[in-house]
């Protein structure tokens, strides 16, 4: 289960500003007055370790659905390799996460389970080839963006010092993730 939240924060990490497919839905959770949230941070939810588990345990589910698809039906060798990193991360983890979580975070964490939302987002990637290469990369994109601005704002504001540092540790393995996802969204492009 802990490896689950890890690879859910990892998944996080890897979403991308300027993807240009359908936008993955805001959380709509009320920011803690005078925190990050509240101030303009990428996300609108308090920054309390319950909830921050509970959204990367949600990003991780579709990380690693996505992934699964492009391993079945993308012919691109670059596509499968990043789909293998992004099943990594998203399964086994950061152990900083890992090792930050009490005994009492890991009885609140929830199974990781696709939000409705998510769901829609992959029934809406059919198909093969280039143009399912693409969209693939436009979603993980979007996922990684919303997951850095989860990271991001809790590593600024979250409760638990043990899991902010965690979580900053996370920003920088999510940003090396969209970096690849934007070298590859070029090259599928242009």
């Amino acid at each position: 289960m802990k490896h689950l939240i890890a690879a859910t924060a990892a998944g996080l990490l890897l979403c991308g500003a300027g993807a240009a497919q359908t936008p993955l839905p805001s959380t709509n959770r009320t920011p803690a007055p005078g925190s990050p949230a509240a101030g303009g941070a990428p996300t609108n939810y308090a920054l309390n370790t319950g909830e921050f588990l509970k959204t990367v345990a949600e990003l991780d589910a579709f990380h690693r659905e996505a992934a699964q698809l492009a391993l079945s039906r993308s012919s691109s060798p670059e596509i499968h390799k990043y789909a293998q990193e992004i099943m990594r991360d998203h399964t086994h983890g950061y152990a900083g996460l890992n090792n930050a979580m009490t005994a009492k975070d890991r009885k609140v964490i929830p199974v990781a389970t696709l939000k409705p939302e998510h769901k829609t987002l992959l029934m809406d990637l059919k198909g093969s080839g280039t143009a399912f290469d693409r969209k693939y990369i436009d979603f993980e994109m979007q996922a990684l963006k919303e997951a850095l601005g989860v990271m991001q704002a809790y590593a600024s504001g979250g409760v638990d010092a043990k899991m902010r540092q965690a979580a900053a540790e996370a920003v920088t393995a999510d940003n090396a993730l969209m970096a690849q996802a934007q070298s590859l969204q070029k090259t599928r492009t242009g």
